[in-house]
C-alpha cells in the first residue's frame, strides 16, 4: 500500500516538474532527460537615427542585437550624396559623397531600419574681417574629415600670417596695415577670406618704471598718430626732453613720483615714475665708511652701491660695485649678514666698462680707477644686510653696510608666468593656439642678449630676472615656454636644433609632437644704447 502511494506522488512531481518549465539551462532529474528553456529576445535597433558629415567623411554605424546568421542588406537612398558599405557584425561604413541627404536603410527579418543623413559642405567661418596689427584671430574651415588635410596660406605673410591647427582650424596674425587674403585649400578646392589690417592701437614702451637719481631711459608711444603732447606731472622729480614726436628722453631729479603723460587721438597715455636714492638700497643706512690698516698709518675709504635695476631675486646675479683705496680688498671682504652669499661669480680691480655708444660711432672705455666689481648669487630670501669687512686682519671690523631685500625667484616667476597666460590666451583656444600665443609674446616682447661684433656684451645695468629685463637668448625662451607647457599640462622638453647651439621646444599635445620657437631675432640684439649706474 505504501509502495503505491509513493509512486503516485513520484508520477505528480514529475509531471508537475515538466509542465513547470523552468528558466535553468538544463534539468537533469531524469536520466536521458534534459529540460530547456529559452531566453527572452533584445529589441533590433540602429547605434544611430541620425548622422551629419563632412564630404569625403566616413562613419561606422551598425544594426544591433541580431542573429548574426540572418541577412541583413544595406541601401541608400541616394548614393551620390551617402553611399554604404556592409560589414562584419551588422555594421556597415556610410561615406560622404556631397552635399545633400540621403537616407540608409538596414533591410533584416522582414523589416526596416533608417538612418537620415546630412551631408553638409565645408565653408569658412568668416569671409572677411578687420583685425588691428597686433591682434590674432581664429578661422575654421567647417565641415571637413578629420581624415582630410586642409592647408592653409597667406597671399602676403608681411601683413597676415596664418598658423594651421587642428580639425580645420588656424590662427591669422596681424603684422602690419595692409589687405591679405588667407586661403584654406582642401580637396583640391580654394576657400578664401579677406583679411584688412589696420594700424595697431598707440601704446608706452613702459606703463611704470623705477630709476634711480640722475640717471635716464627713453619713453616710446608706439605706434604714435602724427601728432602725440607730452607732460610730466613733476618736472622735479622725472624730466622730460623730446628725441622724438614718438619719444622722449626721462630723467629722475630726486626721490619720490611723477607721471608722463602722452596725448594722442583723444586718448592718454600714462607711465608712472618712482624715483630712488641708490640703486638697490631699501632705506638711507650707511654704504661707505672708513678703516685704519694694521700699521696703522693709514685710513682706507669704502664705498659700495648696488647695481642693478630690477629687483633682487635668489639665483639671479647681484651686481656690486665697491669703491675703495684698499689694495687688499677682495670678493671675499663682502658677506651677507644673514645666510651666506654663494657662487661668487667675477671680481675685477680696475673696473673697465663700455659707455657712450651711440650708432655708427665707435665704443669709448672708461677706467674706474680703485674699483671693484663684485658679482654674486644668493638663495637666502628676505630682508638682509651686505656687510664689507676691512681694517686689522686680525680684528676684521665692518667698514661699511648696504640694506638689500632678495625676493624668491620661483615664486616671482610662476606669478608672471601665469598672468601672461591669463593675458595672452582664453578658454577658447586650443592648446596648440595658447601654445603659439605664447611664443608670439616671447618673441615679440623680448630682446635678444646684446652682442657686438659677435660677442656677447654683459650689460651690468640690466642685470635680473628676465621677466623684468626682457632679455632672453634661445636658452632662455625655451625654458620660459617650457613653463608655459607645464602649466598647460603638456609634456614637453627643450629640443637642439642642430645648428649654432641652438633650441626650441617641443610639446606633445592629443600624442602629436608641436614645437615652438620663441627666440628673439638675433637682430634685436644690437645695441642702441648702454647706460650704466656706476
Amino acid at each position: 500500500m505504501e509502495n503505491k502511494m509513493r509512486k503516485k506522488i513520484w508520477i505528480v512531481l514529475i509531471a508537475f516538474l515538466l509542465l513547470a518549465q523552468p528558466s535553468a539551462a538544463s534539468l537533469p532529474f531524469m536520466r536521458g532527460t534534459v529540460i530547456t528553456a529559452e531566453a527572452a529576445s533584445r529589441k533590433v535597433s540602429l547605434s544611430k537615427k541620425k548622422l551629419s558629415m563632412a564630404i569625403a567623411g566616413k562613419t561606422t554605424v551598425q544594426l544591433r542585437n541580431i542573429n548574426r546568421k540572418k541577412k541583413i542588406t544595406w541601401s541608400s537612398s541616394n548614393k551620390k550624396i551617402a553611399s554604404v558599405k556592409k560589414q562584419a557584425g551588422g555594421k556597415a561604413v556610410v561615406t560622404a559623397n556631397k552635399a545633400g541627404k540621403a537616407v540608409i536603410t538596414a533591410k533584416y527579418a522582414g523589416k526596416k531600419y533608417q538612418i537620415r543623413v546630412t551631408v553638409k559642405s565645408p565653408a569658412l567661418s568668416k569671409k572677411s574681417l578687420t583685425i588691428k596689427a597686433g591682434k590674432k584671430i581664429s578661422i575654421e574651415l567647417k565641415n571637413t574629415a578629420a581624415s582630410k588635410k586642409v592647408t592653409w596660406k597667406s597671399s602676403k605673410s608681411s601683413v597676415a600670417s596664418v598658423k594651421a591647427g587642428s580639425k580645420g582650424k588656424a590662427t591669422i596674425t596681424a603684422r602690419k596695415k595692409g589687405t591679405a587674403k588667407i586661403t584654406a585649400l582642401y580637396r583640391g578646392k580654394k576657400f578664401t577670406c579677406t583679411v584688412k589690417v589696420s594700424a595697431p592701437a598707440p601704446k608706452l614702451s613702459a606703463k611704470s618704471k623705477t630709476l634711480y637719481k640722475g640717471k635716464s631711459f627713453t619713453l616710446e608711444l608706439k605706434n604714435a598718430p602724427s601728432s602725440v603732447k607730452w607732460a610730466t606731472s613733476n618736472k622735479k622729480i622725472a624730466a622730460i626732453k623730446k628725441i622724438s614726436k614718438s619719444k622722449y628722453k626721462v630723467t629722475a631729479k630726486k626721490a619720490g613720483t611723477a607721471k608722463i603723460t602722452a596725448k594722442a587721438g583723444g586718448k592718454t597715455y600714462t607711465c608712472k615714475i618712482t624715483v630712488k636714492n641708490k640703486a638697490g638700497s631699501q632705506n638711507t643706512a650707511a654704504n661707505s665708511g672708513t678703516a685704519i690698516n694694521q700699521a696703522g698709518s693709514r685710513k682706507y675709504t669704502y664705498d659700495m652701491v648696488v647695481l642693478n635695476r630690477y629687483e633682487l631675486y635668489t639665483g639671479v646675479p647681484i651686481v656690486v660695485y665697491v669703491k675703495t683705496n684698499d689694495p687688499t680688498f677682495s670678493a671675499a671682504d663682502i658677506q651677507l649678514e644673514k645666510g651666506k652669499k654663494t657662487n661668487v661669480m667675477a671680481s675685477y680691480a680696475d673696473v673697465r666698462y663700455v659707455g657712450n655708444y651711440e650708432p655708427n660711432v665707435l665704443y669709448s672705455e672708461y677706467k674706474v680707477a680703485g674699483g671693484y666689481l663684485v658679482t654674486f648669487e644668493t638663495e637666502q630670501a628676505g630682508d638682509n644686510t651686505m656687510l664689507i669687512y676691512g681694517g686689522n686682519s686680525w680684528i676684521p671690523q665692518v667698514v661699511a653696510k648696504e640694506k638689500i631685500t632678495v625676493h624668491n625667484f620661483k615664486q616671482a616667476e610662476q606669478a608672471w608666468l601665469k598672468k601672461i597666460l591669463a593675458q595672452e590666451t582664453n578658454s577658447s583656444m586650443t592648446a596648440d593656439e595658447k601654445m603659439t600665443a605664447l611664443a608670439d609674446y616671447v618673441r615679440e616682447n623680448f630682446r635678444y642678449t646684446p652682442s657686438y661684433n659677435g660677442a656677447v656684451v654683459d650689460l651690468v645695468s640690466k642685470k635680473g630676472a628676465y621677466f623684468e629685463n626682457h632679455i632672453a637668448d634661445c636658452i632662455t625662451a625655451t625654458n620660459i615656454m617650457c613653463n608655459f607647457a607645464d602649466l598647460l599640462g603638456l609634456k614637453n622638453e627643450a629640443t637642439y636644433a642642430g645648428y649654432l647651439n641652438h633650441y626650441y621646444t617641443t610639446a606633445w599635445i592629443s600624442g602629436k609632437a608641436y614645437t615652438y620657437d620663441a627666440s628673439p631675432l638675433s637682430g634685436t640684439g644690437a645695441l642702441s644704447r648702454i647706460d650704466y649706474v656706476i
